[in-house]
């Protein structure tokens, strides 16, 4: 993504300043704690999320939970949001690809509890995860392994 997480940040605190009406923002706010920086900042009085939301839509439940380091970030790819949405086609996203789909594969957020890894970068992939949840395997590329607990780093 050729702009950087809250790049409006600066921008609306200017405006911020000059009004008297709440000042809501939006533009690449991927990770709770960046709202929570540029709302404690008096940057803005609202963070609009979208990209991040359609991610991992239980952001909102994570951070109220404390569980903050289990959200997804949106990587700003644009490939199965944007792009997809450019195309004429539902959206949906690579990180969480049952977004969009939910009819039809219902909630899925609790039918694997294991972590998966890719041995050669040993951390937590989501690709063979969701092929696991889905049904779906598509693991050419990558050798996967399945753990109850975190590989030794």
């Amino acid at each position: 993504m050729a702009f950087e997480a809250a790049y409006v940040a600066p921008h609306a605190a200017r405006i911020k300043a000059r009004v008297s009406k709440p000042v809501m923002i939006a533009g690449r706010f991927n990770q709770p704690q960046l709202a929570e920086q540029t709302l404690a900042a008096g940057d803005a009085d609202m963070c609009a999320m979208t990209r991040v939301l359609i991610c991992d839509p239980e952001l909102p439940d994570k951070t109220n939970a404390g569980r903050v380091e289990d959200v997804r970030a949106c990587i700003a790819c644009n490939q199965a949001c944007i792009g997809r949405l450019h195309m004429g086609f539902s959206v949906s996203c690579i990180q969480h690809p049952e977004t969009g789909r939910e009819l039809i594969y219902g909630d899925l957020s609790k039918a694997v509890q294991e972590d998966f890894y890719d041995i050669g970068l040993r951390e937590r992939t989501e690709v063979p995860r969701a092929g696991c949840r889905l049904g779906v395997w598509c693991l050419s590329d990558i050798t996967a392994v399945l753990r109850r607990e975190r590989l030794p780093s």
